[in-house]
């Protein structure tokens, strides 16, 4: 892939993200579930919601990068003492703050907190569907950005121990398997895909997923 491919590449799925109805939302996210993972918010027994999820936004920044300058993504590694993802990969955000546009300001904003990474160099070009995180009660919100070329980055060891790109070439190269992960109750099984720091599970799987059926759809 050039540089020329990556553009019109990202250019197919912002059209196609333009698009009513193009999001497959739960049908991508149920492939990449853990077992058993619930992906609604709890209901009382009169269906409202007792405590309504915290709103939360993700970044998923696209670039061309490499030699052959095939798109890729930043992901992070939480640190081993966070109190509820500790050590996953994960896509760049987190909480909404009052005050700020949501979903776009806080995706940015919470990336610039952990990887310095400027909101001014990122063009938004659409969202993905809502993704309910039961560990967090969040409902997340990620937002798809692009920039010409990999940005400069820099992570806030408070938040983040390392971070990494991946192609997404890898990703959609993958058939997921299966492992066990530790969670808040226990070992659960759960698919993932593969990267050179690791398993990436979970929400960011999830999420990721999501984005990978969007690529397979867009018309090249």
């Amino acid at each position: 892939m050039n540089w020329t491919k990556a553009t019109a590449e990202l250019t197919r799925l912002e059209r196609l993200l333009g698009k009513p109805g193009a999001l497959p939302g739960r049908a991508a996210h149920r492939r990449m579930a853990p077992e058993g993972r619930v992906l609604t918010p709890p209901e009382t027994h009169d269906g409202t919601d007792s405590h309504p999820p915290t709103k939360a936004a993700v970044l998923i920044l696209l670039y061309p990068f490499g030699s052959n300058s095939a798109l890729h993504l930043p992901l992070i590694r939480r640190p081993d003492e966070d109190p509820l993802h500790p050590g996953q990969i994960a896509l760049p955000g987190g909480r909404h703050k009052e005050g700020e546009s949501f979903p776009v300001e806080t995706a940015l904003r919470e990336s610039q907190e952990e990887l310095s990474i400027e909101p001014e160099s990122v063009r938004v070009i659409g969202e993905l569907s809502p993704l309910y995180v039961g560990v967090s009660s969040a409902m997340v919100t990620p937002v798809i950005g692009r920039t010409d070329r990999r940005p400069s980055m820099r992570a806030d060891p408070r938040e983040v121990v390392a971070f990494f790109s991946i192609s997404v070439s890898s990703l959609l190269s993958q058939v997921p398997r299966f492992g066990y992960f530790e969670s808040q109750g226990g070992d659960i099984r759960a698919p993932y895909y593969l990267s050179e720091a690791g398993r990436i599970w979970g929400a960011t799987a999830m999420i990721l997923a999501e984005l990978l059926e969007l690529f397979h759809q867009a018309p090249k």
